[in-house]
């Protein structure tokens, strides 16, 4: 089960480096995927930009009775070997229920921050509590396990096999888990159905569009109905009708109790978040 998913870690944050650091070479971005690298650089800071999911909060505590954040952030610190870190002292709290919109500008972080919350990253200093536990400890196997059962991801360039077809890719995560294929294919449809991809299901990813390709992404994190989804740029690709379908889908889960992290630069995404978090 790990082998293959931290394969794809290795590569997705090999991706994250190029954008995030793009002057960084394939060894220095290689390095930045394994963390061991040093130095000092940007700071991180937050602000509110709407009201608070007040609701859906309430809601949330019901499944969560300690009333503890989904995922906390301590001053987080991570850097691309011969470079100034990218991410400096980041501290944060995201709790159940909670639409977070990662906002700044390109090459500020953004990604590489969602690697780092998402456990596909070590940081060189800092520490990543997730249901108020913390994952440092945690060895590749347990922090690989920890993402197949309760993270999903969406990933800018949506990162399927292109080997496999596209109901092979939303099903894979959930083979990982120990699901029934049988019971994993049920699902994929339905959620491919949702999503409006179920006349591509037998397709490939290259012989999708790129919307498509993301919606697929989408329908892949939903598997295991996450309680953190960390999405970057999911609505980059889509129209504005597809894209309030994803804001939908990302709702709902914040709904029953998830928190959702966006990194995004659409503003009408921002717009549509309970919080705005900028680098």
């Amino acid at each position: 089960m790990t082998r293959r998913a931290d394969a794809e870690a290795t590569a997705a944050a090999a991706d994250l480096a190029r954008r995030d650091h793009p002057s960084a070479d394939p060894v220095t971005r290689r390095a930045g995927a394994n963390a061991a690298q040093t130095g000092a650089g940007h700071r991180a800071r937050s602000g509110v930009t709407s009201g608070g999911p007040a609701l859906r909060a309430a809601s949330a505590n019901a499944a969560n009775p300690a009333n503890v954040p989904v995922l906390e952030a301590v001053g987080l610190r991570f850097a691309y070997e011969r470079a100034s870190p990218i991410i400096d002292g980041f501290t944060a709290l995201f709790e159940p229920g909670e639409l977070v919109a990662l906002t700044g500008p390109s090459g500020r972080g953004k990604s590489t921050l969602l690697y780092l919350l998402g456990l596909l990253v070590r940081p060189l200093a800092g520490q990543v509590l997730f249901e108020g536990e913390p994952t440092g400890i945690l060895n590749d196997a347990q922090r690989a396990r920890l993402r197949a059962t309760r993270l999903g991801f969406v990933f800018q360039d949506a990162a399927l096999d292109p080997t496999r077809s596209i109901l092979d890719n939303v099903v894979e995560t959930s083979l990982y888990r120990g699901v029934d294929r049988r019971r994993s294919l049920t699902r994929a449809r339905a959620l491919v159905e949702r999503f409006g991809v179920e006349r591509r299901a037998e397709s490939r990813p290259g012989q999708i569009s790129g919307g498509q390709a993301q919606r697929i992404a989408l329908c892949r994190a939903l598997m295991n109905d996450p309680r953190l989804i960390l999405a970057d740029e999911p609505t980059g690709n889509l129209d504005r009708e597809s894209a309030a379908i994803v804001l939908g889908a990302f709702r709902e889960r914040a709904e029953a109790g998830a928190c959702v992290l966006i990194a995004t630069h659409d503003l009408a995404l921002v717009s549509q978040c309970d919080r705005e978090l900028a680098l």
